[in-house]
């Protein structure tokens, strides 16, 4: 099962729960890894060299509000 919870108002999970949520600054690391894994192992992206956090910053400001990224936790 998925949940859209907003950050406001968390919702406890169980084992087979996913949460979704706005992506944080501290999620910023994780989403760096998850997209550079795609650059090297994957063709579902055009870049083909690995981006660091200070790159992908200016990408995570621009997409806030109603475009904002979302990430899912369990």
């Amino acid at each position: 099962m998925v949940k859209f919870v907003s950050n406001f108002y968390p919702m406890p999970l169980n084992d087979s729960q996913i949460l979704i949520e706005v992506a944080t600054p501290e999620d910023l690391t994780k989403i760096v890894a998850i997209y550079n894994q795609a650059i090297e192992k994957t063709v579902a992206t055009f870049d083909t060299e690995v981006k660091t956090v200070d790159d992908q910053k200016h990408w995570f400001d621009e997409h806030q509000g109603r475009y904002s990224i979302l990430v899912a936790k369990k």
